[in-house]
């Protein structure tokens, strides 16, 4: 009786993981649908330079391209002309869209005349790009070739926006742990304005959720139970995008040391699986920099004066660091939470702030109430994952720090860094609750009163925040 009771809430649970995990899917396609439809062209950071390595995949350039000693990207003429109509055209300023703009650039002609667009962010990984360059490409076939600019663009756009849902709904369906926590990460306003673009965003964070649903997998399952070839399968796409799309996302693997060898069946499969991960990891990485490096060779240094000058004064000054972190931490905390939520735009679109603070409690609150429930947890994933994400930190105040200050400040040294944004820790966020999966935690209970209201609310919370995210979009560049 007592195993029949079992199977049966198994069954319960395993139906309403599969509901959620379809609704997510749902809510991400419909949203992200819509933002597309409603947002002007590269209103989101960096999406130009995003757009111009999508096209120049599509046709065929899958490095650097080379002119005159100069780097950029062939494209054609009128891909030349979106690019500079728009690039730039929303930011930092009250410019509006509307309908006789879209349809202008969506019924203009396809224009195939090859043209160099010169361009310092070409030796970016290609991986984020191959997909959606893939289906821009397909669709220029089918299309005869009368595939325009625009709308080469919202394909790429739907593209990402349909990996990232299908990835995360994946996610959901394997993670035993934070579920209802990642459903809200994962429909938050700058999440899904991230994964309905042509940004590597949406590939960092799917990927980073891939990587955490299949470590608690592994991590909670029976003894006796052993990895399957999903699980290698998952670990090492998730693998093949966090170190390919973005290295500093990379210390996030070393949680899969926590895995223990007895679910790998034997030394050498335990071996030969991590010894998969980092060659496939590695070939994702180190083609595509040493072939850009060799292209990009001849080409002047992408670094000014003023950067150079930086990374000195770091290479004199190596504990500086420590300095550098608290006060980054205490000038630029409340702004990294609150573009974490989402400031849209380029970052000149925020929401009220009761409505950030409201998601933030939320958040913490269903993310608390999950941890209360996991007892068992040892003590080495944890250790490994606060390992992974202090390395993460620390590397990306430290790029702050030598990227970034000498273009925004033009001042060498200093105690702070700049140009951090908050939608840098949404892939780590999972990671980060996970650290504080403890015993106290657990002996606080909070679940067993709350995982009806938690089950309930989130669905109502995302839906909430999805229908006013479209309407600040809406607002911001319609009104």
């Amino acid at each position: 009786m007592i195993k029949d009771t079992l199977s049966e809430n198994g069954e319960i649970v395993q139906k309403q993981t599969k509901r959620q995990a379809n609704l997510f899917l749902i809510l991400a396609l419909l949203f992200g649908l819509l933002l597309i439809l409603i947002e002007p062209p590269f209103v989101i950071p960096d999406e130009n330079k995003h757009y111009l390595n999508v096209i120049r995949v599509s046709h065929g350039g899958i490095f650097a391209d080379v002119q005159d000693g100069q780097s950029g990207a062939y494209i054609t003429a009128d891909e030349y002309a979106f690019l500079s109509a728009f690039d730039g055209k929303y930011v930092n300023n009250s410019e509006t869209y509307n309908t006789d703009i879209a349809f202008e650039h969506l019924g203009a002609p396809a224009d195939g005349e090859e043209v160099f667009f010169a361009s310092g962010d070409v030796a970016i990984n290609p991986t984020p790009y191959l997909l959606p360059g893939l289906a821009i490409a397909l669709a220029r076939v089918l299309s005869f070739f009368s595939l325009n600019a625009f709308g080469g663009y919202l394909i790429g756009k739907f593209v990402n926006l349909l990996f990232f849902a299908l990835i995360v709904r994946w996610a959901l369906l394997r993670t035993k742990y934070l579920r209802n926590t990642m459903f809200l990460l994962g429909l938050m306003p700058m999440t899904i304005f991230q994964a309905a673009s042509v940004s590597y965003d949406a590939y960092v964070i799917s990927a980073a959720f891939l990587l955490f649903a299949f470590l608690t997998k592994i991590l909670t399952a029976e003894p006796d139970v052993r990895i399957s070839l999903e699980d290698v399968v998952a670990i090492c796409l998730a693998a093949a995008l966090l170190i390919g799309v973005k290295i500093a996302y990379a210390p996030l693997l070393l949680v899969l040391f926590a895995i223990p060898i007895r679910r790998f069946g034997s030394w050498k499969r335990y071996i030969a699986c991590i010894a998969a991960v980092g060659v496939i990891g590695g070939l994702f990485y180190g083609v595509p920099t040493l072939f850009n490096g060799m292209r990009l060779s001849g080409c002047e240094t992408v670094l000014t004066d003023a950067q150079i000058a930086q990374n000195a004064y770091v290479s004199e000054n190596p504990t500086i660091l420590l300095s550098v972190i608290p006060h980054t931490l205490g000038v630029f905390f409340f702004y990294w939470l609150e573009s974490f939520f989402g400031i849209l735009g380029w970052l000149d679109t925020p929401f009220p702030v009761f409505f950030v603070v409201l998601f933030l409690l939320s958040l913490l609150f269903v993310a608390l109430a999950e941890l209360s429930s996991i007892r068992m947890l040892k003590v080495k994933p944890r250790i490994l994952a606060w390992l992974g994400v202090t390395v993460f930190f620390v590397g990306t105040v430290y790029t702050m720090y030598v990227s970034w200050n000498p273009v925004l400040t033009g001042i060498v040294g200093g105690t702070i860094a700049y140009g951090g944004q908050g939608r840098y820790f949404i892939p780590i966020a999972p990671f980060v609750f996970l650290i504080a999966a403890n015993p106290l935690v657990y002996r606080w209970k909070i679940k067993e009163a709350t995982t009806a209201i938690c089950e309930r609310a989130t669905p109502l919370i995302s839906l909430t925040y999805l229908t006013l995210t479209v309407i600040l979009v809406f607002i911001r560049y319609w009104m």
